[in-house]
C-alpha cells in the first residue's frame, strides 16, 4: 500500500493522538501539530493531505486552510469539527475543503474519507502523468527531428509507471487499440493479446463484475470521464482488484475513442477488508461486537417482517464472573470469557448472530425459528453448557448465565425494541435468583 503524508491539526491532544494512531496503523507518515504556527512550519509539498479542526486556539483551522490552498492547492484538505454550525461547514467548504466531518467523527467515516481522498489524490497525479505521455505522443508526430528522443522518454514514463495506458474504440466491442507493455507485468499477458482479441481485455474481468463494468463504460460515454474498481483475472487464474480511470477522447481523425488507465489495488482492498474485521470484531473473542451485532439485528429484523417468519434476540450477562477476575486476575478473566464464547457458539447454528457486547455481556440473534419454545430451549442449552466448570490456574470455577428473551411481537419491532426488552427481561432473571432465563411478557399477555 502506497504511504502517503498526513498532517494532522487537533489542539486536543487525545485526539491527534489516537488520529495519528489510526493513520500510522494504515501505513502513513503522520505529522501533527496543535496550533496554527505549528502547523505552517509543517506545510510543504510532501504533504499527501491534511485534516485540520476548525476550533482551534488562536488562529482558527480555517486560516491554516487559506494558507494551504495558497500554496498548495492540489493537496486535498478535510475539515472537522465538534460544533454543527452550517455557515461554519459552508465557509470551510467554499474556501475550498474537500469534506467537512462533524466530531465526534466514527472511525469507519474518518478512514472512509481520508481513504477516498487519497486515492483521488493519486489518480490526479496519474491523470498528469497521463497529460505529460499525451503531449509526449503529441510532439512525437510533430517534430520528426526529435523522434528518437521522444520515444526514449515515452518508453521510459510507460515502465515507470505503475498505471497501464490503454486506448480503445466505442464501437467494434471496445476494441482495444493501443496498450501500454507494463500490462505484462500487471497481469501476465502481453500486450498483442489486447491488441489482436477485439474482447480480451473485458474477458478478463470478474464474470460478477462484467456488467457493472460495462454499465460504467457507457456512463463513461454520458460523463465525459469516470472511475470505477473491479476484479481482474490474472494469466495464473487468480482475479486482483484494479481501479481504472477513464475519459472520452477524439483521435487525430476525429473519432471519439476511450483513454485511461488501469492500477493494481488489491493491497488497499486488502487492508481495507482488514481493517473493517478489526472495526467490527471483538479482539478478545473474534465475535462480532457491538456495531456489527446492530447492524445484523436491524438486517434480522428486515428478513423477519419480509418473510413473515419468527425470531428471539437473547441477551445474556455471565453470573460470578467478577471473582475469578478479582482471585486470579484479568488474563484468567479473558481466558474465561473466550471459552465462554466458543460454548456459545457451539450451542446455535451457523445461521444465527453470536456477539459479545460488553465486558461479561453477550447477545445472540435466532433467526427463522418455529416457535418461542424453541428459543426457550436454547437458552436452557445454553445455561447447562455454561454450568460445566472451567480449568483456571490449576483449579476448577463454575460460572452461570441469566438470559432475557425478546420474541418479536408487536412490541418488538425495530432493533432498538428488541435490544431494550431482551436486557429488561434479562434483569428480571437475575432478579429471580440468577443462572436462569426469563422471557419478556407485554402487560397485555398477562404477565
Amino acid at each position: 500500500m502506497a504511504q502517503h503524508n498526513i498532517l494532522i491539526v487537533e489542539d486536543e491532544k487525545m485526539l491527534r493522538e489516537i488520529y495519528g494512531q489510526l493513520l500510522e496503523l494504515e501505513g502513513h507518515t503522520v505529522h501533527s501539530a496543535e496550533d496554527y504556527d505549528h502547523a505552517l512550519a509543517l506545510i510543504d509539498s510532501s504533504i499527501d493531505l491534511a485534516l485540520l479542526d476548525i476550533q482551534l486556539s488562536g488562529r482558527s483551522g480555517l486560516d491554516i486552510l487559506t494558507h494551504i490552498r495558497t500554496h498548495f492547492p492540489d493537496c486535498p484538505v478535510i475539515m472537522m469539527s465538534g460544533y454543527a454550525d452550517k455557515a461554519t461547514a459552508l465557509q470551510a467548504l467554499r474556501q475550498g475543503a474537500v469534506e467537512y466531518l462533524e466530531k465526534p467523527v466514527a472511525v469507519s467515516d474518518l478512514v472512509k474519507a481520508i481513504r477516498h481522498w487519497l486515492n483521488f489524490r493519486t489518480v490526479q497525479k496519474e491523470h498528469h502523468r497521463l497529460q505529460d505521455f499525451e503531449a509526449m505522443y503529441k510532439r512525437l508526430k510533430q517534430r520528426e527531428v526529435e523522434l528518437r528522443l521522444t520515444n526514449e522518454r515515452l518508453s521510459f514514463l510507460l515502465k515507470s509507471t505503475a498505471a497501464v495506458i490503454y486506448a480503445s474504440t466505442v464501437s467494434n466491442q471496445g476494441s482495444t487499440t493501443f496498450i501500454s507493455d507494463n500490462i505484462e507485468h500487471l497481469c501476465g499477458h502481453d500486450s498483442s493479446a489486447f491488441t489482436t482479441s477485439p474482447t480480451f481485455r473485458l474477458d478478463c474481468v470478474h464474470p460478477e463484475d462484467i456488467g457493472y463494468v460495462r454499465d460504467e463504460l457507457q456512463r463513461t460515454l454520458q460523463l465525459g470521464s469516470n472511475r470505477f474498481e473491479y476484479r481482474f483475472k490474472h494469466k495464473n487464474g487468480h482475479y486482483f482488484w484494479v481501479v481504472e480511470a477513464v475519459r472520452v477522447e477524439k483521435s487525430d481523425d476525429e473519432e471519439v475513442e476511450l483513454l485511461g488507465f488501469i492500477v493494481d489495488i488489491t493491497e488497499r482492498k486488502d487492508k481495507e477488508e482488514e481493517m473493517r474485521q478489526l472495526a467490527y470484531s471483538d479482539q478478545l473473542t473474534g465475535l462480532p461486537n457491538r456495531s456489527l451485532f446492530y447492524d445484523r439485528l436491524k438486517q434480522a429484523v428486515s428478513h423477519c417482517q419480509r418473510s413473515e417468519k419468527t425470531m428471539a434476540v437473547l441477551f445474556m450477562d455471565l453470573d460470578f464472573f467478577k471473582p475469578i477476575n478479582d482471585q486470579l486476575g484479568h488474563e484468567w478473566g479473558d481466558r474465561a470469557l473466550k471459552e465462554v464464547s466458543k460454548r456459545l457458539q457451539s450451542c446455535v447454528r451457523e445461521t444465527d448472530t453470536t456477539a459479545r457486547v460488553g465486558g461479561d455481556e453477550f447477545s445472540i440473534i435466532l433467526v427463522d425459528i418455529s416457535c418461542e419454545q424453541e428459543a426457550c430451549h436454547i437458552a436452557n442449552v445454553i445455561i447447562k453448557r455454561i454450568q460445566q466448570p472451567l480449568i483456571l490456574n490449576n483449579s476448577s470455577h463454575v460460572l452461570g448465565i441469566s438470559i432475557g428473551i425478546c420474541m418479536e411481537s408487536d412490541k418488538a419491532r425495530d432493533a432498538d425494541t428488541f435490544l431494550r426488552l431482551a436486557d429488561n427481561a434479562m434483569y428480571q432473571a437475575k432478579q429471580s435468583g440468577r443462572n436462569r432465563y426469563c422471557v419478556y411478557r407485554s402487560p397485555n399477555d398477562g404477565g
